[in-house]
């Protein structure tokens, strides 16, 4: 999560695209493991809650951000591309 912030922060689109994608697949593995966890113990409802309401949004938000980040990062490396030839 905190290199996504800094690479959006210095506006990396090719490695924000990565970490993003990366971030928000951790959070759905992190979801499902809380709730696999709390199976049959009384922290099933905050292990869901929190997997409902906080990380799988983040998940879906950072996974959506990053197909819309795809068409900035391949016009990043166009550039770059065309600038060392």
């Amino acid at each position: 999560m905190a290199s996504t912030a800094y690479f959006g922060w210095r506006q990396r689109p090719r490695v924000l695209a990565v970490s993003a994608m990366a971030a928000g697949v951790l959070l759905i593995c992190d979801a499902w493991f809380d709730v696999s966890l709390a199976i049959n113990t009384s922290d099933i409802w905050l292990s869901s809650a929190l997997a409902v309401f906080a990380e799988l949004p983040m998940a879906v938000f950072l996974i959506h951000r990053t197909y819309s980040l795809l068409p900035a990062a391949v016009a990043a490396d166009l550039v770059e591309t065309e600038a060392e030839a």
